[in-house]
């Protein structure tokens, strides 16, 4: 009979929410991040524990083993019989971090995008935009560094739009 291991790649606590056959309450196992559970109990049937991770496969729940072919934000991981490695949990939130990178800087280039058709519409042509360039600062606070990147956006399709310049800022 195996058991179940679930971990949390993620940077905030998961409620790890599920429902046993013939039982009419829900369970609820807290994973802290970077941590793991071992769900409901050990050495429980292999028909329990398949009905429990079909209820979350939909929602991001992957095995272990898919992490390294995984695009997408991992956030819950599985794995049978044997507690899931430290490594393995690092490594997919770093993978997440990538991930969520890529996906912030999408959504900063959609936002100058935006602002550069916004604006072409509010002077209705009157002010020909050929291009528009967005500069973004963060800063995180004095020990952390924070982000200084610029999005160009160009009217010409021709125009080759360089890739965002990404300086870190220096703490102060």
């Amino acid at each position: 009979m195996p058991t179940l291991y679930v971990a949390n790649a993620s940077k905030q606590k998961h409620d790890f929410i599920y429902r046993i056959p013939e039982e009419t309450s829900v369970r609820r196992q807290q994973i802290p991040p970077g941590g793991q559970i071992v769900v409901y109990q050990p050495n429980t049937s292999a028909e329990v524990l398949k009905v429990i991770i079909d209820q979350h496969t939909r929602y991001g729940l992957i095995d272990i083993a898919e992490i390294d072919r995984r695009k997408p934000f991992v956030g819950i991981c599985y794995r049978f019989d044997k507690p899931i490695q430290v490594e393995k949990i690092m490594q997919a939130d770093e993978h997440n971090a990538g991930v969520l990178q890529e996906a912030s800087l999408e959504a900063r280039k959609l936002s100058a995008a935006a602002l550069h058709n916004a604006i072409d519409r509010a002077t209705e042509g009157a002010a020909k935009l050929e291009s528009l360039e967005l500069e973004i600062v963060e800063q995180n606070g004095r020990t952390e560094p924070g982000l200084n990147e610029t999005v160009i956006v160009s009217r010409d399709p021709n125009d080759v739009n360089p890739a965002p310049s990404r300086r870190r800022r220096r703490a102060a």
